[in-house]
């Protein structure tokens, strides 16, 4: 709509248009470079009435540090929650077992990739009941990432 000065001159356009435009356009290369690197994902399969979310079959096991390293008890668990994820690759439950350093400190994933959500289940229940009250330990459900 254009509006009109007293005398009658057309009034120029307000900045009002432009700065909406301004935001619209960057929201757009946000979302755009969001998907672009990963970070904004399309659902795999809309879960349908009656069915769960899609079954995990990965997780991760995080040694983690306050600054001093990975606490000894830590590293320990830690090593354990390997050999027992190794134990289960050489029976070929394990798919794949990924170890990655994540810091300066010793800081370091593990994230193993499971022949079925089951398998993955059982190991993730048993590791999470080995690393119980363990400081900077975590076991988290996740996917491995592709890095």
């Amino acid at each position: 709509m254009r509006t009109y000065e007293a005398d009658g001159a057309p009034r120029p356009p307000r900045l009002g248009m432009l700065a909406l435009c301004s935001v619209m356009f960057v929201s757009l290369v946000l979302i755009a470079c969001l998907g672009a690197n990963g970070c904004v994902r399309p659902a795999s399969e809309p879960a349908t009435l009656g069915t769960s979310a899609p079954s995990r079959s990965s997780f991760s096991v995080y040694a983690l540090s306050k600054g001093k390293g990975v606490p000894e008890r830590s590293r320990q668990v830690f090593q354990q929650a390997q050999a027992l994820l190794e134990d289960a690759q050489r029976q070929g439950k394990v798919v794949q077992l990924k170890q990655a350093r994540i810091g300066l400190e010793g800081e370091t994933r593990l994230c193993a990739e499971f022949s079925s959500p089951t398998v993955a289940q059982e190991l993730f229940e048993q590791i999470r009941k080995l690393s119980a009250g363990i400081e900077l330990l975590n076991v988290v459900m996740e996917p491995c990432p592709d890095r």
